[in-house]
């Protein structure tokens, strides 16, 4: 049996075990979640927006109980996150709040994931996606990204997994705040002639999302 992470083995015993077996492996569940976020903060550098605020998630999911999960993982780790457990609930959170990232099942009431990506992208289309499903065979995979997903994971999953997987897509994206680095400018010059430099030089600098140089 594939070994999962205490979230994804309360996903499992959600579908088999009765209520109260749910309530008592919730507090379990949830120390195990709180450690291994712990765990995983300290490797990754923390992203917030470049005025301090913290990286917005929207999570929509129709299984309460595994939404509930991953957006706690996210808070763990110093997100804000809103959730939504249905298309059009999910389109108006969108709308209104602009999340940095979402992670989005595909079987869902009122229309699917992959609708609900379609429609956010119209109105925010650099939002990256990652779809979280049980639909996993190859050509659901395909069809995901497809239409647009940046990521596509199955269930059951590992939560360390898909916050590693959702840290980078934020990362990627330019939206978070550019960790503070020792910069160096230097000038290279491959001819013994004095080089004039004028008094004042303007330097702008950027940091190109895809790569971790910085353009002068």
């Amino acid at each position: 049996m594939q070994a999962v992470c205490g979230a994804c083995i309360f996903y499992v015993l959600l579908e088999k075990q009765p209520l109260n077996l749910h309530r008592r492996l919730n507090t379990a569940t949830l120390n195990t979640m709180s450690s291994k976020a712990t765990e995983i903060a300290k490797n990754l550098p923390t992203l917030e927006h470049p005025d301090g605020s913290p990286i917005r998630a929207l999570v929509v999911d129709d299984e309460e109980m595994l939404k509930e999960l991953v957006s706690m993982g996210l808070k763990m780790i110093g997100w804000e996150v809103q959730s939504a457990g249905d298309g059009p609930a999910a389109l108006a959170i969108a709308r209104d709040w602009r999340p940095d990232v979402l992670v989005l099942d595909i079987m869902m009431p009122g229309f699917d994931g992959l609708e609900l990506l379609d429609r956010i992208r119209k109105f925010y289309p650099e939002v990256p996606c990652l779809f979280l499903t049980a639909k996993d065979s190859v050509d659901n995979r395909i069809e995901g990204l497809a239409a647009g997903a940046d990521d596509y994971v199955t269930k059951p999953f590992s939560m360390e997994e898909v916050m590693i997987r959702l840290h980078r897509l934020v990362q990627r994206s330019g939206v978070a705040a550019i960790d503070d680095a020792e910069l160096v400018v230097g000038i290279w010059c491959s001819t013994k002639i004095p080089v004039k430099l004028p008094v004042a030089v303007n330097l702008s600098l950027s940091r190109q999302p895809n790569s971790t140089c910085c353009v002068i």
